[in-house]
């Protein structure tokens, strides 16, 4: 019974120290475990900024593509103005140097002289009205300007720009009518 004792005792003894050990290994493992998870953490975190980066980087890059496409619309919009414009300056310039041209050649007869002269001067009008018109637009970009509405009369325009192309016309030897009888809504903004 003594030796069944020590054995026992034995058996108990190897039992606590090997429980103490696993003990020991579980509380390794489970410190081991948390910073598995911490670093799974860790990473997620990481991968999710990265996701996050990656995407402000795609929204960057597609603002930046707009931005562009804005910048070479608006080239094209000035390019194609000023060529307009280039055109729109030599009409009523064309008019002014033909109706002085025929003015000298008729100064004998005033009342034609004096038709040339109206026609001159609405031409110069139009030429003026076409440069502040530029520098209105200049001013209405920079935010510098208001706009007022007025009244025009559809038919007094065509009329003008009728007297103001009708060199053009006539060095050119064409005929150019406008038919202002029936038009509905005479009076624009």
């Amino acid at each position: 019974s003594i030796l069944g004792c020590l054995v026992s005792n034995c058996f108990l003894h190897v039992f606590v120290v090997a429980d103490e050990q696993a003990t020991k290994h579980m509380n390794e493992l489970e410190k081991a475990l948390e910073r598995a998870y911490a670093a799974e953490k860790a990473m997620k975190d990481s991968l999710q900024t990265i996701e996050k980066q990656r995407q402000e980087e795609v929204e960057l890059r597609k603002q930046l593509e707009e931005a562009l496409q804005m910048a070479q619309a608006a080239n094209k919009a000035k390019t194609s103005f000023l060529s307009n414009m280039s055109h729109d300056i030599r009409t009523p310039m064309n008019a002014i140097i033909g109706f002085t041209g025929l003015a000298l050649s008729h100064t004998e007869d005033k009342e034609r002289v004096r038709d040339y002269l109206t026609t001159i001067m609405r031409s110069s009008e139009h030429l003026l009205s076409l440069i502040n018109d530029v520098l209105d637009m200049s001013r209405i970009e920079s935010g510098k300007m208001i706009l007022h509405e007025k009244v025009e009369s559809l038919a007094d325009i065509l009329h003008v720009l009728q007297d103001i192309v009708q060199a053009d016309i006539q060095a050119k030897q064409l005929h150019f009518f406008v038919d202002t009888m029936d038009i509905r809504n005479e009076l624009v903004y």
